[in-house]
């Protein structure tokens, strides 16, 4: 996992402007491919919890984003049901993005995958069913 962010970091433009009055300035602009490091929960039900769509899963990782916008959260290629919690290093441990889901009943096992500005993670662990 070292240098993880480094490794999934994607460098778009390096932009160096220089004029004779001013110090050269360096821009980076990044686009992250999202990374899965963990989910809290390998097998749980389906049904059950808030408004019966499922034990909620905590999902944690780096290149989530601070808001979901059009973000999704798949298992075994199904969109989940309801999204409780999605932000940048809001994890307990704050250098890491969290995510909490409900898979919802339409849900069967499978590989959970999170999906960011037309990037998806590598499938992290198989999901509750």
């Amino acid at each position: 996992m070292r240098n993880l962010w480094m490794r999934t970091s994607l460098i778009v433009a390096l932009l160096l402007t220089h004029c004779p009055s001013a110090p050269i300035v360096a821009k980076f602009i990044t686009l992250a491919k999202p990374a899965i490091l963990f989910a809290d929960v390998t097998a749980g039900p389906i049904s059950g919890g808030p408004d019966n769509q499922g034990v909620p899963i905590t999902i944690f990782g780096k290149g989530f984003g601070a808001q979901r916008d059009a973000s999704t959260v798949t298992i075994n290629g199904v969109e989940v049901a309801r999204y409780l919690s999605w932000g940048e290093n809001n994890a307990n441990n704050p250098m890491l993005d969290m995510i909490v889901i409900q898979p919802g009943p339409a849900i069967t096992a499978g590989p959970i995958v999170v999906h960011v500005n037309g990037h998806a993670s590598k499938a992290a662990a198989t999901s509750p069913a």
